[in-house]
């Protein structure tokens, strides 16, 4: 994408991706747990890649297990940006 195209976010889908993505893990008493290697931390990877899928990203897991998602360059110069974020959160945190 050229850099004079902006991008919007989508406040009900930000919103309802962060309440799909609480689902996954919830721990008893309250809270979310997934651990790393847990089984609760896989299934929020493979929705992680699914929803980068889903936008038309491609998506790489580099030798440490960090899910990356990108935008296609069209031209070989476009500037890229990366963000990421870990969805493995605190023991019973949220």
């Amino acid at each position: 994408m050229s850099s004079s195209q902006p991008y919007a976010v989508n406040g009900d889908r930000l919103w309802s991706d962060l309440m799909e993505l609480g689902k996954i893990g919830v721990a008893e008493g309250g809270g979310v747990s997934r651990s790393g290697l847990s089984a609760a931390d896989e299934e929020a990877r493979q929705w992680f890649i699914r929803r980068c899928k889903d936008a038309g990203l491609e998506v790489h897991v580099d030798a440490f297990r960090n899910d990356i998602g990108r935008i296609p360059a069209k031209d070989p110069k476009d500037k890229v940006i990366a963000t990421g974020s870990h969805l493995a959160p605190v023991v019973n945190g949220g």
